[in-house]
């Protein structure tokens, strides 16, 4: 199977299990990203409340890996990450 590659990435980060410093951790890694503001008040098809949250998009130079993303996603306890394709 062929390892994915792109240069602009993005997952979900939920305040409740993300690191204290997880904003910190993204400064640090010096790569150019988007944080959404807090989702507080976003709900389901069904009409209940989905849990407060983060949009990060993380925009390389050159294409990473979804393995490479995956290993920052995975630091923050964030969602898997998904590559934004438009």
């Amino acid at each position: 199977m062929k390892t994915s590659r792109a240069r602009t990435w993005t997952f979900v980060l939920y305040p409740e299990s993300a690191p204290d410093d997880w904003q910190t951790r993204l400064a640090e890694m010096a790569v150019p990203c988007l944080v959404s503001p807090e989702h507080k008040d976003d709900v389901n098809v069904d009409g209940s409340k989905k849990k407060p949250h983060y949009h990060i998009v993380m925009l390389y130079s050159a294409p990473h890996t979804y393995e490479q993303v995956l290993s920052v996603s995975k630091s923050m306890n964030a969602t898997i990450p998904q590559r934004v394709k438009d």
